[in-house]
């Protein structure tokens, strides 16, 4: 879920390219809590947001499901 353009762009582009039989998904997979749900403004530091990193933990870090 990355900010930077170049990123944003490159995903617009794969998007454009693929059929429209294909559904493109993104997964965050650099955060456990993503950060649109711990915070919604602007953090100025890692002392501000860890704590409402902390708080929402036991909702997002779970055991993955056996596989059958």
């Amino acid at each position: 879920m990355s900010p930077l353009r170049e990123v944003k762009k490159c995903k617009a582009e794969i998007c454009e390219r693929v059929s429209d039989l294909v559904t493109v998904h993104e997964v965050d997979a650099h955060n456990i809590v993503p950060l649109w749900v711990a915070s919604e403004k602007l953090e100025y530091s890692a002392r501000t947001i860890r704590g409402k990193i902390n708080k929402k933990l036991s909702d997002y870090l779970v055991d993955f499901p056996n596989v059958e």
